[in-house]
């Protein structure tokens, strides 16, 4: 989408435990959770999310956030002509995508900075956060139509996140061989079995991470893994640095 198709609004950041009351934009709003759990009603429906969860919340829209406890979520306020933002209000999971939420900071970056046409570049990343948000949306439905051993290894993972399980274990549990498997999941998700369950395991680790009680060796060994050091070496792989450094940079 075109950057002339977009007016930014605002941007910000909300942190705390006290729930945020009813209220609506001139412009549609996109809140990415990055700490915590809330929900948000909406007349008499209630959207739930967590870590990673986008809500998309039409203009004119009356809505509020519910928080469980301590939350930490960022929001742009923009208008916008894509039909794509019409729709009822929704959640799309970003889980994985370092781009979407790297886009998010960009934007509060820019906004809280003094430098020239920062809003034209503010308008050039919604344009490019647009695009990312269809991407995702048109694979959650193709995954209605997905193969039925992928969603039975889709399943499968989901239920294994604290567990173990390897991919050979994974391909015989959905009575298919490993390579046709594998091939399954790049057609429909883009990456390897060993990939989407790393993914799923490093978001539950970012979740636990929140938890100021949890040492780094018990978080390891909830997220299945025996090894602190091998485990530390993934998370910073996966996520740009160490659990520690995560941990500290999360705090509130």
């Amino acid at each position: 989408m075109k950057c002339k198709d977009v007016k930014f609004l605002s941007a910000g950041c909300f942190s705390g435990r006290a729930n945020v009351p009813m209220h609506n934009h001139d412009g549609l709003e996109l809140v990415l959770v990055t700490i915590g759990e809330c929900d948000t009603a909406i007349n008499t429906e209630v959207l739930t999310g967590g870590v990673d969860t986008l809500f998309i919340l039409p203009a004119k829209v009356k809505h509020n956030q519910i928080n469980r406890g301590f939350v930490k979520t960022h929001y742009i306020i923009f208008q916008s002509a894509d039909s794509f933002f019409l729709k009822l209000p929704r959640t799309i999971s970003i889980e994985g995508d370092f781009l979407t939420s790297r886009w998010f900071n960009d934007v509060l970056e820019l906004h809280n900075s003094t430098g020239n046409n920062t809003t034209a570049q503010i308008e050039n990343i919604l344009g490019a956060i647009t695009e990312r948000l269809k991407q995702f949306e048109n694979n959650s439905e193709s995954k209605k139509k997905m193969h039925p051993a992928l969603a039975k290894a889709i399943k499968i993972i989901e239920a294994n996140v604290a567990g173990k399980i390897s991919i050979p274990d994974l391909a015989s549990s959905c009575a298919i061989s490993q390579s046709r498997l594998d091939a399954l999941f790049r057609r429909h998700l883009k990456l390897s079995p060993l990939r989407h369950l790393q993914n799923l395991k490093m978001q539950y680790a970012r979740k636990l991470l929140s938890d100021p009680y949890l040492n780094i060796k018990e978080v390891c060994a909830m997220c299945g893994y025996d090894d602190v050091n091998y485990f530390c070496r993934i998370f910073k792989k996966y996520n740009g640095g160490s659990p520690g450094r995560f941990r500290s940079n999360r705090k509130p």
